[in-house]
């Protein structure tokens, strides 16, 4: 999934400080992607790009090119995305987080190779593996 990101990461092409946040649909279609130099700033990019085209609800997957923060976590709850998968570390209030608003959290995202850090059942359920 994270190719989608790297593809349109034009900043970070440029200058490789920059932190890329993207919105998949539930069918892995890239809806939004936005750079910063803050990770929290991208995301906020990234929902307020879709409350404006009234597609926010389309939302299924927040893929983060950083680490996540409980506040990532709590922008996504707020927008009720319910998967955040990030290339990096997850911190443990990100995990506290994200167990209690029953959101997907996946971190080190990297090749074949994920970790699920909390409600690893929403991708039993909702996509099959």
């Amino acid at each position: 999934m994270f190719t989608p990101l790297q593809k349109h990461q034009e900043t970070f092409k440029k200058a490789g400080g920059s932190h890329a946040a993207g919105i998949f649909n539930n069918h892995f279609k890239l809806l939004t992607i936005r750079e910063d130099i803050g990770r929290h700033n991208a995301v906020d990019k990234c929902v307020g790009s879709l409350l404006q085209n009234n597609s926010l609800k389309s939302g299924m997957y927040l893929l983060v090119s950083g680490r996540v923060s409980y506040e990532i976590v709590s922008k996504a709850f707020l927008a009720k995305i319910p998967v955040i998968v990030a290339v990096s570390a997850c911190s443990s209030m990100a995990v506290d987080f994200a167990k209690e608003f029953g959101i997907c959290l996946i971190g080190f995202t990297r090749e074949n190779k994920m970790t699920v850090y909390a409600n690893p059942s929403y991708l039993k359920t909702k996509i099959g593996l």
